[in-house]
């Protein structure tokens, strides 16, 4: 088994992670999702009705941003995700520590990232109401926390529950019945289909890429900034 990292090793690891990852992230949106932006924003002006303020934010600021953005989510779930991982690292199956890194940021997309987006995926800038604003971000974060409370439970359920197939069945009992359960979000889609499905794609590849960035980087640096003693060929002193 490999040894325990000490909290500066985590906090080390989760952090450059975490710039990874978030650079990685603005690096894919500003030369793929941000061309679909722009055709938004396009269409938004071309139809605009008359009295309607102009943007008060300009397109180089919103790039600016995006990158910003992209860098400082990437270093808040670089931090959670290497808090979580130094809690629970004595307890994860995989031998090597990548491997452990790997399925945590593997559960952690699934849970937080792959399946919410699936209920409520992505929409480009103004689709939607302004006055349901409010009531989709509830929607969200409610399918959010209950996907991770569902993880959670079958995570621990299968640590003492024997047959795991009848942990997997009660597990995917849940997703199913979660997904048909909450409400879905009726706002109109008053933008081409096309424009919609591309950047509903990018921004599904744009997570995934975020996520293995960051369980692939975590993994690496996690392993070769505190080497196991026995990698150093380090031997106890006998008594």
């Amino acid at each position: 088994m490999s040894e325990a990292r000490s909290p500066t090793t985590v906090l080390k690891a989760m952090i450059a992670a975490g710039l990874l990852a978030g650079a990685v992230l603005a690096l894919f949106h500003t030369f793929l999702t941000e061309p679909i932006v722009g055709q938004v924003v396009a269409l938004e002006e071309a139809s605009a009705t008359q009295g309607e303020a102009a943007p008060v934010v300009t397109r180089p600021i919103q790039r600016l941003g995006l990158v910003v953005g992209s860098l400082f989510h990437g270093l808040f779930v670089g931090v959670i995700f290497g808090g979580v991982f130094y809690l629970v690292q004595t307890g994860l199956t995989a031998r090597r520590l990548f491997n452990k890194a790997l399925v945590l940021a593997l559960s952690a997309y699934w849970l937080v990232g792959l399946l919410p987006f699936l209920k409520y995926p992505d929409n480009p800038p103004g689709v939607g109401l302004p006055e349901t604003n409010e009531y989709r971000q509830a929607l969200s974060l409610s399918f959010l926390l209950l996907s991770l409370v569902g993880g959670l439970v079958a995570a621990n359920a299968a640590r003492y529950i024997d047959r795991r197939w009848l942990v997997a069945a009660g597990y995917l009992a849940f997703v199913v019945g979660l997904y048909l359960a909450m409400p879905p979000n009726l706002d109109p889609l008053d933008m081409p289909a096309s424009l919609i499905t591309t950047f509903r794609a990018l921004s599904l590849v744009g997570l995934t890429l975020f996520w293995l960035a960051l369980g692939v980087g975590f993994g690496l640096l996690v392993e070769r900034l505190e080497p196991d003693q026995r990698a150093r060929g380090f031997q106890p002193r006998a008594a």
